[in-house]
């Protein structure tokens, strides 16, 4: 059975500190965090106390968040004063005159407490800003680039319509035809989806770092350095990925004229 004595240890608070603390519009959190201030300033008979977060968060029973919140809003109530050190300390302020608050009347209706003559607090008022969101397609391309490499690689192995975008990018970039770029691509997809030995993971989810497009451009340039012939079906019936066109010209005639000489070489 609890048993509290006033000789074991007392906090003085003036009766009109009380008065005024119980007429004015307080949340039970804000209640919580006035009362453990008391306890350590005037409960120690001192006017100002270093108190950190971590000691309203245990004592108060309050989140990490909502403490920090309610210290916030009494200081912008002028109920408390937090001087910014190392660790910050706070007193009450017992001036009820300086408190910003609202009186509760009978109605429900609640009034700003009049402040006597000759005193007046200004507070600083933020204008709000008000942000339109629009769809647009820079947006877009914005929340594209801020995502991680890992999130881009695991749409582009989950949905055909990333293989289509990419076939798109890779047919202007390399001037090649969209259809050899999506059947590459494919190739690309089925080698990298293959899965483990437990078949719990896929073989680009193995890889410490994957980004589709470095990987992409990899994978065109063993196509050119294997010379694969590319099918065009704009312009010519063949086109070699590895040489120009010009030097494909040269090639021809030196073929030619091989063929001749062996041709004349085999008739002496």
């Amino acid at each position: 059975m609890a048993n509290p004595q006033k000789e074991n240890g007392h906090t003085d608070i003036a009766n009109e500190v009380l008065e005024q603390l119980y007429s004015i519009p307080l949340s039970g959190s804000e209640f919580r965090v006035i009362l453990f201030i008391f306890r350590k300033t005037w409960g120690w008979k001192k006017k100002e106390d270093s108190i950190s977060l971590s000691q309203i968060v245990t004592k108060t029973k309050l989140s990490r968040k909502q403490a920090c919140e309610v210290v916030n809003k009494l200081v912008a109530k002028r109920l408390l004063f937090k001087n910014k050190k190392y660790i910050n300390s706070y007193s009450f302020n017992k001036d009820y005159d300086q408190w910003v608050v609202t009186e509760r009347t009978l109605g429900g209706y609640c009034r700003p407490k009049e402040l006597p003559k000759g005193k007046q607090i200004v507070t600083e008022t933020k204008p709000k800003v008000v942000t339109e969101t629009k769809h647009t397609k820079e947006k877009k391309e914005t929340y594209t680039k801020e995502r991680t490499p890992s999130q881009i690689a695991e749409e582009f192995f989950r949905s055909d319509r990333q293989i289509n975008l990419f076939a798109e990018k890779l047919s202007e970039k390399k001037k090649l035809h969209f259809d050899f770029c999506k059947n590459e691509i494919l190739k690309f997809r089925n080698y990298w989806t293959e899965l483990s030995r437990t078949g719990k993971k896929q073989r680009w989810e193995m890889e410490k770092t994957f980004e589709v497009d470095r990987r992409l451009q990899t994978w065109f340039s063993n196509v050119r350095h294997y010379n694969y012939n590319v099918i065009n079906y704009q312009s010519e019936p063949i086109k070699y990925i590895g040489i120009s066109e010009e030097q494909r010209l040269k090639n021809l005639e030196k073929l030619k004229e091989m063929r001749e000489n062996l041709f004349f070489i085999k008739k002496e």
